[in-house]
Formats: structure tokens, C-alpha cells, sequence
């Protein structure tokens, strides 16, 4: 009989190695909190109104992730996992989140 090694696993979520988290993990728990949170301050009386959203990109090219992506194949791997093709820029984001900030979004 083969002896157990050091605990680990061979599997990995969909096609990224092992060695990596699964990124929809914590987005499926930061979704599910943002819901949780609106249910619960976004409905509350006699107190102010707290609107709660969250934002979850994709991969985003930052200092994080130049090492990953210097991987041979790994940026095309990424690219082709989105629906634009493309890595984004933190400053992309700029644009959702001051509407999310902003009286515009008091029904989102």
C-alpha cells in the first residue's frame, strides 16, 4: 500500500495548476457577503440607508500577478479564460466604482 504524501492533492480547479486558489471561490463569498450585507443594512428601520455592491474582475495586470503571468503560456491561459480576451488595468475600474459610489446607483 502506497503511504499518503505530506498531504496533498493532485487535482486543481479547472485548468489552473493545483498549486493555485480557485479566484471563484472568494468571489462567490465576496458576492454572497455584499448580498447578506444589503439585505440586512439596506433594509433596516429607523436607521440610515447603507447600499452595499461589489465589484469582481477577472484577472487584473498588476504587480501581483507579473510573476505569474511571465509563466510560460500563462497570459494566453488567462486571456482566453475571458470574455474579452484581454487582461485588465486597475484603472478600469475607476469608472464602476465612483457610479457605485454615487447617488446614480441608489437602485443597483
Amino acid at each position: 500500500m502506497g503511504q499518503a504524501g505530506e498531504g496533498r492533492h493532485g487535482g486543481g480547479p479547472g485548468r489552473l495548476p493545483s498549486h493555485r486558489g480557485n479566484p471563484g471561490d472568494g468571489k462567490a463569498a465576496v458576492h454572497q457577503l455584499a448580498r447578506s450585507l444589503a439585505a440586512e443594512w439596506g433594509s433596516r428601520p429607523n436607521q440610515p440607508l447603507i447600499r452595499v455592491n461589489s465589484i469582481s474582475p477577472g484577472y487584473i495586470r498588476t504587480r501581483m500577478t507579473e510573476d505569474t503571468l511571465a509563466e510560460p503560456g500563462m497570459e494566453k491561459l488567462w486571456e482566453e479564460g475571458n470574455m474579452l480576451s484581454r487582461l485588465s488595468y486597475a484603472d478600469e475600474y475607476r469608472g464602476p466604482i465612483v457610479f457605485l459610489l454615487s447617488d446614480a446607483s441608489s437602485f443597483v
